[in-house]
């Protein structure tokens, strides 16, 4: 063979190596890796679904004498036989004066009690419980928590010097709060008849959204009950009984099959949770159902709501999530394959909840949070060294 043709030789060589390795980079990057790892996380997944029903309470309305009110009671208050909520007022102005009036006599007791060393508690143990309130949107524990936390912010920051601007400070108090009770003389007090939770809202439908009436309540009379709500012209609130509520709900019929009455759920409102049973499953209506959840809990913070959207979860799993793809059934036992030292490792799992894209696996057993857990379309076995 001549130099030349030599030559030639070599470099077709070299460009048929090139070709090669170009191709092979390719189809790595294009296919990608044989052996994929996803890691194993814990995951909470409930079955349920999202409905708009309705709060249902034991509740009266709670009458006054003019359309112009001023309250004494803060919205969910537990309040005794006898008590003063309200005062109906003939105009705005009294009803606005009898506000100020109200905020005068906390300040003064908040500033008796800072100053004669009354006010007890933590200011650290009071913000963390208004961040929580908050968090949590319990609305009706704040201004309780702000009323006690203010005359413990006082109670540290007076001292023996303070004395004459403290006294100064009172004298004046009595002096504003003499003349607004003076100017609301005429104002008629609202009492409530026996104990309970107080709401400033009423909407008329106390008296036919009722626990009695949902024995027999259908699901078309509940998408219809604007029609019967009917509020007298002078209300100052509504009073609600007991402990106990229910939620009502037009549900999909299908999305009730295989539960029953008596079942334990939950019932998420508003980011809480609440334990709940199932009262009643009404006869089917078409595509839907009557659902009566009962409740024994929270009522004090729902005192002001009615219709709202709420999640009904009937059952919740608790373990590892991992992809569908990543189980493997082996001489009648279900696992997957995770990644020990430079290894393939089989870790046998019971799967709890299948979504179709992913598994919620038991994670009591051998697979643990943080495992990688191998996906490929290669054979693999219990001991093989991983690529």
């Amino acid at each position: 063979m001549s130099k030349q043709g030599k030559v030639y030789l070599t470099l077709t060589s070299i460009l048929l190596a090139a070709i090669l390795a170009a191709w092979l980079l390719c189809a790595v990057f294009l296919r990608g890796s044989p052996w994929r790892r996803e890691t194993a996380v814990y995951c909470q997944v409930g079955d349920g679904l999202t409905v708009s029903g309705f709060v249902v309470r034991e509740e009266a309305v709670l009458l006054c004498s003019a359309a112009e009110v001023s309250y004494t009671a803060a919205e969910g208050a537990w309040v005794g036989s006898g008590q003063i909520v309200a005062y109906s007022c003939d105009d705005a102005q009294t009803a606005a004066r009898l506000e100020e009036l109200r905020q005068l006599e906390e300040r003064r007791q908040q500033l008796c009690d800072a100053w004669t060393g009354a006010a007890e508690g933590s200011v650290s143990d009071l913000l963390f419980d208004l961040s929580r309130a908050a968090e949590g949107q319990a609305l009706s524990a704040l201004p309780e928590i702000s009323a006690e936390l203010t005359p413990l912010i006082l109670q540290d920051s007076l001292t023996g010097r303070d004395e004459d601007r403290v006294l100064a400070r009172l004298a004046e108090l009595d002096g504003q709060i003499d003349l607004l009770q003076a100017q609301t003389a005429q104002a008629l007090p609202v009492a409530v008849g026996s104990a309970g939770y107080f709401s400033r809202e009423a909407d008329g439908l106390e008296a036919v959204l009722t626990p009695e009436a949902l024995k027999n309540l259908t699901a078309a009379e509940l998408t219809k009950l604007d029609e019967q709500a009917f509020l007298p012209a002078h209300t100052a609130g509504r009073l609600i009984f007991g402990q106990s509520w229910y939620f009502a709900a037009a549900v999909p019929s299908d999305k009730l099959d295989g539960h029953r009455e008596g079942e334990q759920v939950t019932l998420r409102l508003q980011r809480q949770d609440f334990p709940a049973r199932i009262e009643r499953i009404g006869p089917p209506e078409g595509e839907v159902r009557l659902l009566v959840l009962s409740i024994s809990s929270g009522l004090r913070d729902l005192t002001a709501l009615r219709e709202l959207t709420a999640q009904v979860i009937f059952r919740t799993w608790e373990g590892l999530r991992i992809p569908a793809e990543a189980v493997y059934v082996s001489d009648g036992e279900t696992g997957v394959y995770v990644v020990s030292g430079a290894r393939a490792k089989w870790k046998e799992v019971e799967i709890l909840w299948d979504s179709g894209a992913f598994l919620v696996v038991s994670d009591g057993g051998s697979l643990r949070a943080g495992d990688a857990v191998l996906l490929t379309d290669e054979p693999v076995s219990d001991g093989d060294v991983l690529p």
